[in-house]
């Protein structure tokens, strides 16, 4: 049998209200293996290779609306476990 090498990609979603001050963060500690993290539809990070780390974004407040928003993370893992996994 041939080595086989695999991809496995992901989406997560999550709505929410939220009115920020003056600076905004999100937190989603280890991701395996990279990651894009969009909110309304905007790309916030993205962080390629790196299984263990924390990840951490800084977000522009215009970025947010009134009402409903949405954060959208897309997960990528080349093998072995994978996803969002240990604490913010």
């Amino acid at each position: 049998m041939p080595d086989w090498k695999w991809t496995v990609s992901s989406r997560f979603r999550k709505d929410f209200n939220f009115s920020p001050g003056q600076s905004a963060y999100i937190s989603l500690g280890p991701i395996d293996d990279s990651d894009i993290v969009y909110l309304n539809g905007t790309q916030i990070g993205v962080t390629e290779g790196e299984y263990a780390g924390n990840r951490y974004y800084d977000i522009d407040t215009d970025l947010f609306k009134s009402g409903k928003n949405t954060l959208a993370i897309r997960v990528e893992d080349t093998g072995g476990g994978g996803g969002i996994y240990g604490r913010p």
